[in-house]
């Protein structure tokens, strides 16, 4: 599905949406209107359906602001990344001390954790090694 990326930028009490592909531009009250708002546009503009394209919203800010935001973006990726690898060496802790004789309440006391919550850990760490 195609989509058009929306350059969302406060003038005044409005946001002007610009869409540099199209070269076309018009305004939202609200920010949240913005999708609405610009969709309408787009499919006004090329006599399409408002569901048949994407809509990559850009919202420009106070250049501090916006580094704050890039930043706080990076340290998100960062969290999911190393949650993942957390997950995964803790799939590995449960499969290999279940292997050496561990029972799955013991696993649960070990990792402080219920032995339900064990018992899932040790599921998906098989369906993933399967």
């Amino acid at each position: 599905m195609k989509s058009y990326r929306v350059h969302a930028e406060r003038e005044g009490k409005f946001w002007l949406l610009r869409v540099p592909e199209l070269d076309i531009m018009t305004q939202a009250r609200r920010l949240t209107e913005a999708d609405e708002m610009a969709r309408d546009l787009i499919a006004t503009w090329l006599d399409a359906a408002p569901d048949s394209f994407g809509i990559d919203l850009d919202v420009a800010l106070p250049d501090e602001l916006a580094q704050r935001r890039d930043r706080a973006r990076q340290l998100r990726e960062e969290a999911d990344r190393l949650r993942d690898q957390a997950a995964e060496e803790l799939r590995v802790v449960v499969r290999e001390a279940h292997d050496a004789g561990m029972s799955v309440r013991e696993l649960a006391v070990a990792l402080g954790v219920s032995h339900q919550r064990a018992q899932q850990i040790l599921a998906e760490s098989r369906r993933m090694t399967a």
